[in-house]
């Protein structure tokens, strides 16, 4: 996890920037956690195999390098090349998020250690549930930046990841989430589909506009 950590990160030394590398770091990254699991999220059929999985600090460390990521803007004479990183990060965020999130129904059915253990039981699932309402609010807001990008295909991938997320049943309270929804299309429609372009400029901006209304994510917007 240190070494794809590291690699993901924006080399100091100019010369020896590779945006592909910090792409496949940040892939590789997410592959990691999901083959491993989380220790606060165990599941059943690997526990009785390989018991273990990422500790929730170490979850946080890829969740964190991922946020980071979404902050690449590397240019060179191939252009925006840091978009590779972002679209990279953008891509695996849900996966990465998902991994994190209760099992559905998990609450109603808590009582028993089948339960208990989908919560994530112990130190472990404490620390979990204590850190992921702040990360979903940290990537939500990651991804409303993106939404206002000038690259086209960059607002419509974030656009589309950023109702998937909305949408999860699962998902902690996040700061205004009606209003991102209604932003983004409506609530009522599906996850993948939206009545707003946002390869278009002429129709994705006077939308994503009301995001200057909203205190949480006006700076992200800016």
């Amino acid at each position: 996890v240190d070494a794809l950590v590291a690699a993901s990160r924006m080399e100091e030394n100019v010369e020896l920037r590779d945006a592909e590398t910090r792409r496949n770091a940040v892939r590789s990254l997410v592959d990691l956690a999901c083959s491993a699991g989380l220790a606060a999220r165990p599941d059943a059929e690997k526990e009785a195999s390989a018991p273990g999985g990422l500790s929730t600090a170490l979850y946080l460390r890829v969740a964190d390098a991922l946020i980071a990521s979404l902050g690449d803007y590397q240019t060179d004479n191939r252009g925006d090349v840091g978009s590779w990183v972002r679209e990279a990060a953008i891509t695996t965020a849900p996966r990465l998020l998902r991994l994190a999130l209760p099992t559905p129904g998990a609450g109603a059915e808590g009582s028993g250690a089948e339960g208990a253990g989908a919560e994530g039981s112990g130190a472990e699932g404490a620390a979990m549930r204590e850190a992921l309402p702040p990360l979903c609010a940290r990537l939500v807001g990651a991804l409303c930046q993106q939404i206002n990008e000038k690259i086209d295909r960059m607002r419509e991938l974030a656009a589309h990841t950023l109702r998937a997320l909305l949408a999860e049943a699962e998902l902690p309270p996040v700061p205004m989430r009606d209003e991102l929804l209604a932003m983004l299309g409506g609530a009522d429609a599906g996850a993948d589909a939206s009545s707003i372009d946002f390869l278009a400029p002429q129709t994705c901006f006077p939308a994503t506009v009301r995001l200057l209304s909203m205190g949480p994510y006006r700076r992200d917007a800016l």
